[in-house]
Order: structure tokens, then C-alpha cells, then sequence
């Protein structure tokens, strides 16, 4: 399928390795989801926004509570999730 094969890359719109797919990496231990859910549940904290990494570390991407999206602020640099806000 095409997850497998890969994604688009948002800097330049080519097709790029699943590697630099931003995604919970569970078989890695950095389980980005499951760590904010754990803290919800074993500590209150409520996840606002979740930044999740690419395998290789290249890509930093956020994902919001809904109904909110990652927006892009416009002037940084579209792989790295500090250059999205919650909106």
C-alpha cells in the first residue's frame, strides 16, 4: 500500500521513505501516543497536542485534540513541529 512505500514530504512534495513519516514508533519504544495517554490516565494530564517524530528523526510533526489542527505558522521550517500551532 502506499503507507508502506512511503509519503509526501512537505518541503518539497516528493514521495519520501516511510522512515521520515512522522508516526508513534511503538516498535522503537518511543510510543508518543501511548506515553500522553498513560500520563492522562496515571497522572490527569490531558494531552493538548502530541508531537510525533519520524523514525529517523528527521521530521517533527504535532497532532491536536480535536476540533483543532496543526497549522502551519507561515515562516518555518514545515519538518519540524515547533513551526505549527493548534488551531
Amino acid at each position: 500500500t502506499f503507507a508502506r512505500s512511503g509519503s509526501f514530504d512537505p518541503a518539497t512534495g516528493a514521495i519520501t521513505s516511510v522512515n521520515k513519516v512522522p508516526l508513534p514508533q511503538p516498535v522503537t519504544g518511543r510510543d508518543e501516543l501511548f506515553e500522553a495517554l498513560k500520563a492522562w490516565v496515571e497522572a490527569g494530564v490531558a494531552p493538548g497536542r502530541i508531537d510525533l517524530s519520524s523514525a529517523n528523526g528527521s521530521v517533527t510533526m504535532p497532532i491536536c485534540v480535536y476540533p483543532l489542527k496543526a497549522v502551519h505558522d507561515g515562516s518555518g521550517n514545515p519538518q519540524v513541529a515547533s513551526s505549527y500551532a493548534c488551531r
